[in-house]
């Protein structure tokens, strides 16, 4: 008799941190840090002082990422776990994927697409959204704060893209409508004006003037964080999650 299933994404395609087409799968086993272990399989992974802990901090970049924590291959886990979870291993050695294809846990809220780029996050955790997942879609934040000024203007509408330097870009007034702006390495960018959206390498704001005018010397701090860190073009998603949200990626370090 057929089946008459339907199913509202795709079929169910496994479990995160399995192991796909082992046939073109370079694994390496390596030392697990004891002092930060992997919590969960199927994250990015990095080395620190030669043993394998999650991609964790917001200095960590996509040079960080070593692989991927694969379940164990070719055995499996020992079966002590509840159904549905899965729990690595705190000490001894772990599978580390460095080439080929592995199923993981989609974070964000983004939907991955076949081909789609592969994000994995380093900052501004929260549910659905653990440190060293992979997501299909950037998370970067900017955020402005006055100095101690003089002209009581407010500045919105900020934004960021990856193109955008992390750390705080400086804003300051020559005039009570014109400013100049640096990034956070102190190169000078286009000037701006109060009244109109600012856009220079990745970041906008806009800095509307108050009923207290702006003089020189007034200032605004323009900080910016990536969330989330991109992957080389050699990795990328090869479908949509499943109603579980668990998706191929495809990796290659």
């Amino acid at each position: 008799m057929p089946s008459l299933q339907a199913y509202q994404f795709r079929m169910p395609a496994g479990f995160a941190g399995d192991l796909q087409r082992a046939e073109v799968a370079t694994i390496e086993t390596q030392l697990i840090s004891t002092a930060a272990p992997p919590t969960a399989f199927g994250v990015a992974v990095k080395y620190v002082s030669g043993a394998v802990q999650p991609i964790n901090l917001a200095t960590d970049t996509a040079a960080s990422v070593v692989g991927i924590n694969l379940r164990p291959y070719p055995i499996q886990g020992n079966g002590t776990d509840p159904l549905g979870t899965s729990t690595p291993p705190t000490s001894g050695v772990t599978d580390v994927l460095k080439r080929g294809y592995a199923m993981v846990a989609l974070g964000g809220v983004a939907a991955a697409a076949k081909g789609g780029t592969v994000y994995v996050r380093v900052g501004n955790v929260s549910a659905g959204k653990v440190l060293g997942d992979f997501e299909a879609a950037p998370d970067i934040a900017a955020v402005g704060v006055a100095g101690s000024n003089t002209g009581n203007g407010t500045i919105g509408t900020l934004s960021a893209t990856s193109a955008a330097t992390p750390g705080a870009f400086k804003v300051t007034f020559t005039a009570a409508t014109a400013f100049n702006v640096t990034d956070p390495n102190g190169i000078a960018l286009k000037a701006g004006a109060t009244g109109a959206a600012y856009t220079a390498e990745g970041l906008t704001f806009t800095i509307t003037a108050g009923g207290t005018a702006f003089v020189a010397g007034d200032s605004f701090t323009v900080t910016v964080t990536q969330n989330t860190i991109v992957m080389p073009s050699n990795w990328y998603f090869t479908g949509p999650a499943d109603a579980y949200g668990i998706t191929e990626i495809a990796a290659n370090i």
